[in-house]
């Protein structure tokens, strides 16, 4: 009778893992895809980077997103100018890509508009291609004296959303953003002065200063997002302007002990530049690329709007996780759900050979 009684209680144990184990197995599958994650690639940008204009005069801007290998449904942004130069007039969104405002602010004091927009949930209509987000509508305060004023994204305060079904729900998979430069001129000052015979002597310190005016870089831009996997090959899209020299070349400094000029097309020879580069990372770590413009009189840019970190990782130690996040240890989920796929029957079997060998 004992031996009986031990019979059915080790067969009711053995039930009780065959059922448990999967069922564990299962849970920690679904963590490990839940974890996994796209790599950011989405890149917010204004079209055109350069605008010239007078003190007085109304401009736009559009604002466009390219989603890389996003599928983008909600952005949120917060674009600043230089409140004594710039006055935001309204950001009017593309409501035929984004039907769905969720919120936005009036233009504030300070020279800043936030924004956040929705498509619908359809993930047919999501952004997967470079599309127009809104409109940015400004008006010229005050004369630049020194090269451009910048228009550009407040980082922190702006993301992307994606309903691609290797993104979190709330992920924010934004990797860059681009900036305008804004020249304004004092416009009809000019026609005042011109007549008078004395400007001759007046005009000619003003060539001094001028010919000192540094080119401006507006924006470094990559492709592919800021962090990838060596090899990583990507392109840099650098674009400026000259207030009084043309453009002579254009540098890029990858960080990694190259370096590349462009000396012709892309606007070089002009006052205004906009170019591309590519670039390939052989091994991995972390660098600094920046790129410089130099203008006819050897005067060169600021590196500060022009700088950006790339990280590259192991190749073999992110092989697996390319597409899946920065997670170095995290494995694809095909390879999770084999894996666990093989423990489980292993399990059942061991599972049904006791029952059998106990009867």
């Amino acid at each position: 009778m004992n031996i009986l009684k031990n019979k059915y209680f080790i067969l009711g144990n053995i039930l009780l893992l065959l059922a448990v184990i999967p069922i564990t197995l299962f849970v920690i599958s679904r963590q490990t895809n839940l974890q996994s994650k796209a790599a950011p690639t989405t890149i917010f940008s204004f079209t055109p980077t350069t605008v010239n204009t007078t003190v007085g005069e109304t401009f736009t801007l559009d604002i466009q997103i390219d989603p890389g290998q996003n599928i983008v449904s909600i952005v949120e942004m917060t674009v600043s100018v230089d409140p004594e130069k710039i006055e935001i007039v309204s950001l009017n969104p593309n409501t035929n890509v984004f039907p769905v405002e969720l919120k936005k602010s009036q233009p504030n004091p300070d020279g800043t508009i936030s924004i956040s927009l929705s498509t619908t949930n359809n993930v047919q209509e999501a952004v997967q291609e470079i599309t127009k987000i809104g409109t940015l509508t400004m008006k010229a305060k005050a004369a630049t004296t020194t090269g451009a004023t910048i228009v550009k994204f407040d980082k922190p305060l702006s993301q992307a959303l994606s309903l691609a079904t290797s993104d979190g729900a709330t992920e924010n998979v934004l990797s860059d953003t681009g900036t305008a430069a804004v020249t304004i001129g004092n416009g009809g000052s000019t026609s005042t002065i011109t007549p008078t015979p004395s400007i001759v002597v007046s005009v000619s310190p003003s060539p001094t200063s001028t010919q000192s005016a540094k080119p401006i870089c507006e924006s470094l831009v990559l492709s592919g997002g800021q962090s990838g996997v060596a090899p990583y090959s990507l392109t840099f899209g650098v674009s400026g302007q000259s207030p009084n020299a043309k453009i002579s070349k254009v540098s890029l400094n990858f960080g990694d002990g190259t370096n590349q000029e462009a000396t012709s097309s892309g606007g070089i020879g002009t006052n205004t530049v906009s170019i591309q580069i590519p670039h390939t990372y052989s091994n991995p770590g972390v660098y600094s690329a920046i790129s410089t413009l130099t203008d006819t009189n050897g005067n060169t840019s600021d590196t500060v709007i022009c700088t950006k970190t790339v990280t590259v990782s192991n190749s073999q130690a992110q092989a697996d996780t390319i597409t899946t996040g920065p997670s170095p240890t995290l494995p694809v989920t095909g390879s999770v759900e084999t894996t666990l796929a093989i423990v489980s029957g292993l399990i059942v079997a061991f599972g049904i050979g006791i029952f059998l060998f106990i009867l």
